[in-house]
């Protein structure tokens, strides 16, 4: 197979955003750049020069109904993958990906051929939100839970390791024994249903799949402005300030030069 290059790669990702923003924009979804994609936009106007992925995110009801409508679809070369269409898949949220091609992270279990879900492309992410009241301090904590056995079960790919110190080692393994042999997704959607149910928020944030459980506006997401990625325009949410400070502090500001360098590791081919 013919290995892709960092460009190629970038150019395939914007390929597949793309498409993605034309059929939301066809079927009404409401959707933002996420995370370093929406950095690289307003900071950089397009890719962080050291980032490599494409990140976006949907609250939950245009999350489920992108993922219906686009499964059913497909169009052209492209395929989506999620836990709502393979419960076996190995990330917590959906995945738009380009079918003639494979992705491959070293040193990840997921990643060894076990079974078609695995064998996914060149891709971008796409997060939902969910519901978060913020007065409901219990529900905040169960989630805050759920987060926490949802991040350590699907970071299974790498290993435990003393690295971390003994008191994570054995925590991480405590977490495997009691959630493996149930469905843990299970657990958290319970979670996530029971506080939308409960009180009906103007908060969201990504449970599923983050660092920290972070706590946004639901009026972020109703008010949607454009914005320039790789000269092209794409929808950001409005108060893009509010989001960015929360997560990065002084977002405008460069990080040293030591840390200004590709993370994910993953290599990508044709098929």
């Amino acid at each position: 197979m013919k290995q892709i290059g960092i460009e190629e790669l970038k150019v395939l990702q914007l390929e597949i955003l793309q498409k993605v923003h034309d059929f939301c924009e066809a079927n009404d979804i409401k959707y933002s750049l996420a995370y370093g994609t929406l950095l690289g936009a307003i900071r950089h106007k397009g890719y962080i020069p050291w980032d490599d992925d494409i990140d976006i995110m949907m609250v939950r009801d245009d999350y489920e109904r992108f993922i219906t409508l686009f499964h059913k679809t497909r169009p052209d070369y492209l395929d989506i993958m999620s836990p709502e269409i393979n419960p076996n898949y190995y990330a917590p949220y959906a995945n738009v990906y380009d079918r003639r091609t494979l992705l491959v992270e070293p040193n990840s279990e997921h990643f060894q051929n076990k079974g078609p879900s695995d064998n996914i492309g060149v891709k971008i992410d796409i997060f939902p939100l969910d519901y978060l009241p913020a007065k409901a301090k219990k529900y905040y904590k169960l989630l805050k839970y759920a987060h926490d056995v949802n991040s350590i079960m699907y970071c299974k790919r790498h290993k435990p390791t003393l690295s971390n110190g003994l008191f994570c080692y054995i925590k991480e393994y405590l977490i495997r024994l009691v959630f493996a042999p149930i469905k843990y997704r299970y657990f958290q959607d319970t979670l996530i249903r029971k506080v939308k149910a409960v009180e009906h928020s103007c908060m969201i944030g990504n449970v599923v799949y983050a660092s920290n459980i972070e706590l946004f506006s639901l009026n972020n997401m109703k008010y949607m402005d454009k914005v320039i990625f790789e000269n092209r325009e794409f929808y950001s949410v409005h108060d893009y300030d509010t989001v960015l400070s929360q997560l990065y502090g002084d977002y405008m500001t460069l990080p040293p030069k030591e840390l200004q360098r590709y993370s994910h590791g993953f290599k990508a081919y044709w098929k």
